[in-house]
């Protein structure tokens, strides 16, 4: 695989790994099961793969007041984000 390509795999499994922890939280997981998920993927996300991972949740569905309190409750205090306004 190149190294263009490991980037990308990588950035998909991120994006899953998100979405599988945002759709925990909203099916009633606990926040300490999701913790444990995120502390074993993450470091730090980027604000555009959340931003990312919420616009996939809204296309299936979930509204985006709850989707952006899903990802307060998820990830306040691990968003990276490299361009604050």
């Amino acid at each position: 695989m190149s190294g263009a390509d490991q980037i990308k795999h990588n950035a998909v499994y991120r994006q899953q790994k998100i979405v599988e922890i945002l759709k925990l939280l909203h099916n009633g997981g606990s926040f300490e099961t999701a913790k444990a998920i995120f502390d074993e993927t993450f470091d730090q996300v980027d604000v555009a793969e959340i931003t990312s991972a919420e616009r996939e949740l809204i296309a299936r569905g979930l509204s985006l007041d709850f989707s952006q309190m899903l990802v307060h409750q998820g990830f306040h205090g691990y968003i990276q984000d490299d361009n604050p306004s």
